[in-house]
């Protein structure tokens, strides 16, 4: 798991270097995180189907409960690892 958070890290600071922080650079980043990403991890059966990364809804959107800096995104994951039984839950922060 400390592979996958750090492979994540590196590739959100390079997805930010061209973006701004819109609701549609947060969501096309989600979007590109799960389709380019975890979905070649599940076909390799190190994680479980079901697994998600998406903006966090406590930071963004129309319920959200925290006001994030304008430069901040929020991104939530629950991730599960094969033969695990435990599940990742991570709230990532990325500056823009």
């Amino acid at each position: 798991m400390d592979y996958i958070t750090k492979d994540l890290e590196a590739f959100g600071n390079e997805y930010k270097k061209t973006k701004s922080n819109t609701p549609e650079a947060r969501q096309s980043y989600a979007t590109l995180v799960e389709e380019s990403y975890l979905k070649p991890l599940i076909s390799e059966e190190v994680i479980k189907e079901g697994c998600y990364y998406r903006p966090d809804p406590e930071y963004h959107g129309d319920e959200a409960v925290y006001t994030p800096a304008i430069d901040e995104a929020f991104f939530a994951a629950d991730i599960t690892p094969v033969d695990s039984m435990e599940r990742i839950y991570q709230t990532i922060g990325v500056n823009f």
